[in-house]
């Protein structure tokens, strides 16, 4: 088994080869933990990378140390999610309604994060993650929770009465949006501030 040490110098590569089992010679994807930590231990040397470096000034090393700890935490989020809700196979063709509705929460809890971070931070990459990641979560809501897996269209089961899928892909998102949209009321353009509102209706 690699070890967290090896994070850095690249003998756990991925999550997505580690759930493959194609690395350290593992056969079985649900023993691959280790690389897991891996990813999560890059991420973690890149946020503490970044911190140390904007204390100097808010140059391109920091900025890319901030974009490195960004992509990683993104990286590590969506890629547990797809290896917990398919057993372990990230390379599962479809995608169920539970799993975008994970990836939609996710989404929208990393983007409170970061806009809370650049108000402290007035980083132009956590600036620009936060508005990344809002979009792409936007286009999961839209194409996703509204289009393609909407239980209405669809017609699948959703589950128990008050604890199911549609509290998991619809009510908890709108819990969020409505939060993203507060804590960006007196720092997002109107625009901004009225597609999360519109998210929020939307989830609801």
């Amino acid at each position: 088994m690699c070890s967290a040490g090896n994070c850095i110098a690249g003998q756990c590569l991925t999550t997505a080869q580690c759930s493959a089992g194609q690395l350290c010679g593992v056969s079985n994807a649900n023993q691959c933990g280790a690389c897991s930590s891996d990813t999560q231990c890059t991420a973690n040397t890149g946020y503490g990378a970044g911190y140390l470096l904007r204390r100097r000034a808010d140059d391109v090393p920091a900025r890319m140390a901030d974009s490195a700890a960004i992509l990683f935490t993104v990286l590590l989020a969506v890629l547990q999610i797809r290896h917990y809700m398919n057993n372990g196979n990230i390379f599962h063709q479809s995608t169920a309604l539970a799993e975008v509705a994970m990836q939609v929460s996710v989404g929208l809890a990393m983007a409170i994060g970061l806009e809370r971070l650049r108000l402290r931070t007035n980083s132009l990459i956590h600036n620009g993650a936060a508005l990344l990641i809002f979009a792409l979560t936007l286009a999961a809501i839209v194409f996703g929770l509204m289009l393609a897996l909407n239980p209405i269209l669809t017609g699948r089961p959703v589950g128990a009465t008050f604890f199911n899928l549609v509290l998991l892909g619809y009510g908890i998102p709108t819990l969020l949006a409505a939060i993203l949209a507060l804590i960006a009321r007196n720092s997002r353009p109107l625009a901004y501030r009225a597609i999360a509102a519109r998210r929020q209706s939307v989830c609801r």
